[in-house]
């Protein structure tokens, strides 16, 4: 599913993202920078920010899932965005399509603002994507239904005391890797046997699942829709004192790393790269962590983030959780493919419902 700001109602979004614009219409709108986006990532305070500075207004389009985006940039509306912000294995598999653009080095400077644990988006000597942040996955329960303490492994999720009460992410990549992880395999395994077994150990968890989620998960915890499920830990970052609780379980988890990069029908380049470095500064970089709960990829935005965000284990975890996380990638398309297949097939089937 997306959800555009359409970039033909350039006036509605220049006055949206651009206050000077309100100082008369006679003055020609620059044509908006088409950005494709999580539906939850930017918030509109950061975009305001960029366009007052710069004046560059902006047409914001949103994906449901890394799934739909993969589908979007594949076929033929591919030609309408001139950004991508996506997780590195969905941009992994752009690449190794041909879809995206390499980037001039040269028109990035800030690029050493970036801790060496977040390399940029390389293939072949050259730079692909630029990470902005990262996220973590792991599990939320509410309190007075399931004990925190008791969760000591991804296992737990397949308990079977909550069946109907649990939440499973709608991207299939992301869902397969716990799987995979449950079994004390990799999350990135290409093994056909691992990756059959994870696939059964799947679909028995998604046959007790309520539904399947792509943006916020909080609303279905608040409703009594679920009581556990699997999340990003951005969702509850700021839940100090609420009934539900954010989980890092024993053993492996994962981390997924959020970049920027250009399709090869990029038609703003230049703006394109006004918006990256404008990522790329400290104070915006802190900016977002502080405001979304996603982790900084900024090494010299650390120090300008608020103690509570900074110190808050949920979004930034001590080195000895981060040391046993590992990164999602994409896994070879001859593998994907058939699993996808299969997978969509059994949701189809199942009468499970897909919830945004």
């Amino acid at each position: 599913m997306i959800r555009h700001i359409h970039a033909i109602t350039a006036i509605a979004v220049f006055l949206s993202f651009c206050p000077a614009a309100h100082r008369g219409l006679a003055e020609e709108a620059r044509p908006a920078l088409r950005i494709y986006a999580p539906a939850d990532f930017l918030h509109a305070g950061l975009l305001e920010q960029f366009t007052a500075e710069t004046g560059i207004p902006l047409a914001m389009s949103f994906a449901s899932s890394g799934e739909d985006m993969l589908a979007e940039l594949t076929q033929s509306n591919h030609g309408r965005y001139d950004l991508v912000l996506s997780s590195s294995s969905v941009l992994q598999q752009l690449i190794g399509y041909g879809r995206m653009a390499p980037l001039d080095r040269s028109a990035l400077p800030s690029l050493g603002n970036l801790m060496p644990r977040f390399a940029s988006g390389r293939k072949g000597g050259l730079l692909y994507a630029v990470p902005v942040c990262w996220s973590l996955l792991g599990i939320t329960v509410n309190r007075s239904v399931v004990t925190p303490n008791y969760i000591d492994s991804w296992n737990f999720l397949w308990d079977g005391s909550y069946n109907g009460k649990l939440l499973l992410p709608a991207d299939f990549r992301t869902s397969l890797g716990i799987a995979l992880l449950s079994l004390g395999h990799s999350v990135n395994s290409s093994d056909a046997a691992q990756l059959a077994e994870a696939m059964g150990r799947l679909k028995e968890l998604a046959a007790r699942a309520a539904f399947f989620t792509s943006v916020d998960s909080r609303e279905h915890f608040m409703n009594g829709s679920v009581q556990i499920g699997i999340t990003f830990n951005q969702k509850w970052a700021t839940e100090n004192d609420s009934p539900y609780a954010f989980i890092m379980p024993q053993g492996k988890s994962v981390i997924i790393t959020w970049l920027l990069a250009m399709p090869k029908t990029v038609e703003r380049q230049q703006e394109a790269f006004t918006f990256v470095e404008f990522m790329l500064r400290p104070d915006i970089a802190a900016r977002l962590s502080a405001e979304t709960g996603y982790g900084t990829v900024n090494k010299n935005a650390l120090k300008l983030l608020p103690e509570a965000v900074r110190s808050n284990p949920k979004i930034y975890p001590p080195e000895e959780v981060m040391d046993r996380i590992e990164t999602e990638a994409a896994l070879p398309e001859r593998d994907m493919i058939s699993l996808e297949i299969d997978w969509h097939r059994f949701i189809r089937f199942s009468g499970k419902a897909e919830a945004n």
